[in-house]
């Protein structure tokens, strides 16, 4: 009762002291408030207060210059090193490309125009466009009047000379960088082979675009690029291929016997998967962008490094469990174990026999019970011997069969891999992974290390 009595007594202070403040005067020359100038309509709710002249001359440094009669009549591409020719004659020398559309999407007389083109904009009333750039530098600041791509500026492809104020001609070369980043993603972003239609306008930068009656298919994927980056890349995937077919490339540092082939690594096919994910991607972002200097990002390199480092642990790891002893102790299980394997195949004969005879389900069922203690053998001196069972269970396993490290380690690496093409193939970027993904990556990497050191190359003998 005496902390609700104390409660009670801090709430009442405190509403008396908010009460006590709220009626102190407002300090000496202080002007009140300014009062509403909104009437009230018929239907008792109060309209918003007249604009008067003199607020719309502040809210628009440049009142006089009205831009609602200027606007984007055309687009054409120029040629490089030719803009200081004729715009109609130097756009009659660019090759005509032939649009590239969807199946069933009827053509429009639009030209067709790749990023680093140069672009011819006509704008009718260019000269209220340049008066009202030159009125808004008033305040000090540097305008531009920059090209406007479906309504979103590229606040740093401004109009480069020769630009032909009196014809009303304005030249913008359709360059990507890091400042309209934003805005090429959104026109390049998920490429593929049809063209785009884009609506082309210009204005002052941080300002409106001026209407448009002007548009161009945009070619996000170069053909000619496209075919020499893809045949190169196909080189590499097919040769790398045939490699690790007729090789030891994605397997481990082990000698099977005679006519076998070796288990396939796991750190290996880990360093392989994200070498061409990587080299794909570096491939797609250069060939649509054009960027091939600044695309690799820290989190590439992170990547890169922990398949790399997985692939050296376990290869180091691999060669400090061989030696002559344990060499020489396999070599003798599997001799023993193939002599098991052959007198249990004679038992499973006779047995197979019998059953087709007689029919007995007992025996039916011993023949399937001898038929999996063999399976398991075979798969033991497999693993004894070096050689490749198959591919999931070569890199999913080890002497004692599939392993939580291992599929772990599998399941985040293709997770993260198919994460990593998603962000490439949307944003047209290398992703960048924060820490914790990254650390996570890297405990999974480590976990299959370290439990790599204590698994057991020979299985447990069977039956």
């Amino acid at each position: 009762m005496r902390r609700l009595r104390l409660l009670l007594v801090f709430a009442a202070t405190v509403a008396l002291g908010a009460a006590a403040s709220a009626q102190v005067p407002s300090p000496t020359g202080a002007a009140p408030p300014a009062a509403s100038t909104a009437a009230p309509t018929a239907g008792g709710t109060t309209s918003a207060p007249a604009v008067t002249p003199t607020q719309q001359a502040q809210a628009d440094p440049c009142p006089t210059l009205d831009l609602t009669k200027v606007r984007v009549t055309g687009v054409r591409p120029v040629p490089p090193f030719k803009e200081q020719t004729e715009p109609a004659a130097a756009s009659a020398a660019v090759k005509k490309r032939t649009p590239r559309l969807a199946t069933g999407e009827k053509a429009k007389n639009l030209p067709v125009v790749e990023l680093r083109d140069i672009v011819a904009v006509t704008v009718q009333g260019l000269s209220t466009l340049v008066a009202r750039e030159a009125c808004l530098e008033k305040d000090g600041a540097k305008r531009n009047i920059v090209l406007y791509l479906n309504y979103r500026p590229l606040t740093d492809v401004v109009a480069q000379p020769p630009t032909d104020r009196e014809k009303d001609v304005l030249m913008f070369p359709l360059d990507r960088t890091e400042a309209s980043r934003e805005v090429w993603t959104s026109l390049l972003g998920r490429p593929g082979l049809d063209d785009r239609e884009v609506e082309v306008s210009v204005g002052v930068d941080d300002q409106f675009a001026v209407p448009s009656g002007a548009a161009v298919y945009l070619r996000v994927i170069p053909s000619g690029w496209f075919s020499f980056w893809l045949v190169l890349f196909g080189i590499f995937l097919v040769g790398f291929f045939l490699l690790a077919r007729r090789s030891d490339l994605l397997r481990d540092p082990v000698t099977p016997p005679p006519g076998a082939r070796a288990p396939y690594s796991l750190a290996r096919l880990q360093a392989a998967w994200w070498f061409f994910l990587i080299l794909a991607a570096y491939l797609l972002i250069g060939m649509v962008t054009g960027d091939f200097s600044t695309s690799i990002t820290g989190t590439v390199l992170v990547l890169a490094g922990i398949s790399a480092g997985t692939a050296a642990g376990s290869a180091f790891i691999d060669a400090s469990k061989t030696n002559r002893v344990t060499e020489a102790v396999d070599s003798a299980r599997a001799i023993a174990m193939k002599a098991e394997m052959e007198t249990l195949d004679q038992k499973a004969a006779t047995l197979a026999a019998e059953v087709r005879t007689g029919g007995d389900p007992a025996q039916a069922h011993q023949l399937a019970q001898m038929e999996e203690l063999r399976a398991e053998k075979v798969s033991q001196h497999r693993k004894l011997t070096n050689q490749s069972e198959s591919f999931l269970l070569d890199i999913l396993s080890d002497g004692n069969g599939v392993n939580f490290h291992r599929f772990q380690a599998l399941a985040w690496t293709v997770v993260l891999g198919f994460i990593f093409v998603g962000h490439v193939y949307r944003d047209l970027a290398m992703p960048d992974f924060s820490n914790t993904l990254l650390g996570l990556m890297g405990i999974s990497s480590g976990t299959y290390l370290s439990l790599k050191i204590p698994e057991n190359p020979s299985p447990a003998p069977v039956g």
